[in-house]
């Protein structure tokens, strides 16, 4: 089944170009079955490259160091499916499109879109995570499987992440149906170019289709650069990290609700996006800013970015239900959105970002546990070697240091949760960037106190053997195997921001990353 709605749109991308930064003329998108046509027709910018009059644009969704980028969304209903799409349009013509088909009935297989490509040879790249190694073949006629493919040409790069087939669950999880990869192919034209066509497959009722497409007139991909993208298998969008119209899916593990083999769930942290933010491929600017974008639609009225899964862990521990706050996750995005306002100069996030903050300066002063300066613990309270240390009690004085809990329930309901030694630092570290980029000193004071409260403890946090423990729990117990490297870096970055506000390091927090330092030398990290 087609939708009448069909043709070939070209994006010449002429715009008023800014200072030192040229335009370009982009290539030809011929979309089919509906899937993006409809928004991509209001990307239609010029009958040719060059003086033609120009059509209404889309809206400008954000301003950047890159110009103005515009985006396109369109929903339609038809035929017994739904279609929603984005498409985000740069200054130099390059595009991020992104669209999910959701099946109201059982659908036919279809064509879901048509790439043409300009004219020239060109190769077909895959990226080996395995053998850190792109893998590239002469472009030509064949049919290529579920993927993430680079094709790259004369003139310029597209990449494309093949249809992936979804049933919708409760509590915001995804089971993808492997059975129902739709493919991509690659066909020969009369004039002995190639059009990159991709299919769907024959969707049972609500099942949702998800695909992506990238185009640019340069290299998305430096090949020859095994960058931090690629380190993380960030460029590769069809094993454990999906990317749908609504965010960013991570496999779930199995004590996550509800569960079965092959479910996801929505991310808060996408940290896709948050290593695209600091980033050096060229794939990165224009597709990890269109991810952040989206993402930023996730952001509650209360200012923070819900986990919609359930944990059995959370539940049974601490009575948090599906819907919680995870502060690492939403530290770790917010802070990604502070590295975007600055690389990128996206001014209109810094009120999400801020937003974000002050929330968080809300909680922090409602969920923490206070600890005065250290004391000397009597003798008999030495602990046995392995044991956690002795508890030390905890303090309600004002100007005590403060350890934040990790987690709390989005409804209102649960206890209190452990305040674990990364999570911590990684929530320092963005009040600490957030009131450098906003000017907002209450941000720098609360992070002022949560540092305190690392260095009042940092005697509890080290163990016998050098390493630290993973968290200080309610009842003032730190215990738990900590992760062999994570908090050390998460530290590490901590004293750097602290050093550069106070011109001095803090000495506590030295010694905890000198104790870890040693224990990661003495076991190989």
């Amino acid at each position: 089944m087609r939708s009448p709605i069909s043709g070939r749109i070209r994006h010449t991308g002429e715009y008023p170009a800014r200072a030192g930064r040229k335009t370009r003329c982009g290539r030809f998108l011929r979309l089919r079955a509906g899937i993006l046509a409809v928004c991509m027709a209001a990307l239609c910018l010029l009958s040719a490259c060059g003086g033609a009059k120009k059509t209404a644009l889309p809206p400008v969704m954000f301003a950047s160091s890159l110009g103005d980028v515009r985006c396109a969304k369109s929903t339609q209903t038809q035929d017994g499916y739904r279609l929603e799409s984005r498409v985000y349009l740069y200054e130099d013509g390059s595009t991020v499109s992104m669209a999910r088909l959701t099946a109201l009935e059982a659908q036919e297989a279809r064509e879901l879109a048509r790439v043409t490509l300009p004219e020239g040879s060109g190769q077909i790249c895959v990226y080996d995570e395995d053998r850190d190694v792109w893998s590239k073949k002469p472009l030509s006629e064949q049919t290529l499987g579920s993927g993430s493919y680079l094709i790259r040409g004369e003139k310029g790069d597209t990449y494309v992440v093949t249809p992936q087939c979804y049933l919708p669950h409760e509590n915001g999880m995804i089971e993808w149906i492997p059975e129902l990869d739709g493919e991509l192919h690659v066909e020969k034209r009369e004039d002995g170019n190639f059009d990159l066509v991709l299919t769907g497959p024959a969707q049972p009722a609500d099942s949702q289709c998800e695909y992506l497409i990238v185009t640019a007139d340069y290299e998305l991909f430096k090949t020859n650069d095994i960058s931090l993208l690629m380190e993380h298998g960030a460029c590769q969008f069809t094993g454990s990290h999906r990317w749908c119209l609504d965010g960013y899916y991570y496999i779930a593990p199995t004590t996550y609700y509800p569960s079965g083999e092959n479910y996801y769930y929505r991310n808060p942290a996408a940290y896709q996006s948050i290593i695209m933010m600091r980033d050096t491929q060229p794939i990165s600017e224009i597709l990890g800013l269109a991810m952040m974008d989206v993402l930023l639609g996730n952001q509650t009225a209360a200012g923070y970015i819900p986990m919609l899964a359930g944990s059995e862990w959370l539940r049974d521990s601490y009575g948090i239900g599906p819907g919680y706050y995870d502060t690492r996750w939403n530290s770790d995005f917010w802070t990604a959105v502070v590295n975007a306002v600055e690389r990128y100069e996206v001014p209109e996030w810094l009120p999400a970002a801020k937003e974000y903050a002050d929330f968080f300066v809300a909680y922090a002063e409602d969920h923490h546990f206070g600890y005065d300066a250290p004391e000397t613990l009597p003798e008999d309270a030495e602990p046995e070697e392995g044991e956690a240390p002795a508890v030390r009690p905890q303090s309600d004085d004002p100007e005590a240091g403060w350890l934040v809990q990790d987690y709390a329930s989005g409804d209102g309901k649960g206890r209190p949760t452990h305040a674990s030694l990364n999570h911590h630092a990684a929530e320092t570290v963005f009040l600490y960037r957030v009131a450098a980029a906003s000017g907002r000193a209450r941000f720098a004071e609360i992070a002022d106190r949560m540092a305190l409260g690392i260095a009042n403890t940092a005697d509890l946090w080290i163990r016998e053997d050098g390493d630290l423990w993973y968290c200080c729990n309610p009842d003032g117990t730190f215990d738990q195997a900590d992760y062999p490297v994570l908090t050390r870096d998460d530290l590490a970055e901590l004293q750097r921001l602290y050093t550069e506000l106070h011109g001095a390091a803090q000495p506590e927090i030295a010694r905890l990353i000198e104790s870890k330092e040693a224990w990661m030398s003495e076991h190989g990290y």
